[in-house]
């Protein structure tokens, strides 16, 4: 599978997903980035918007990082 693909298969998968905020991880990525070209910001600017978050769609139990006060200490 292309990687592309595969980025928007984790979004298509992954859209209800929450971590301790009101909106969706899938909202709060496309929301960032929207405000990013509402700024008219470069597109890699952009794009970096939309998969900052990218990484709770990979790991197994996002949830898992709202219960150890993991989440926005952003650990590896």
């Amino acid at each position: 599978m292309h990687i592309l693909d595969k980025i928007i298969s984790n979004f298509k998968n992954n859209k209800s997903l929450y971590i301790g905020e009101k909106i969706t991880i899938s909202e709060h990525m496309i929301q960032s980035a929207m405000l990013a070209e509402k700024a008219k910001s470069k597109d890699l600017l952009v794009c970096s918007c939309l998969l900052h978050d990218y990484g709770h769609f990979i790991i197994e139990d996002p949830d898992e990082l709202v219960k150890n006060n993991k989440d926005g200490n952003h650990e590896t």
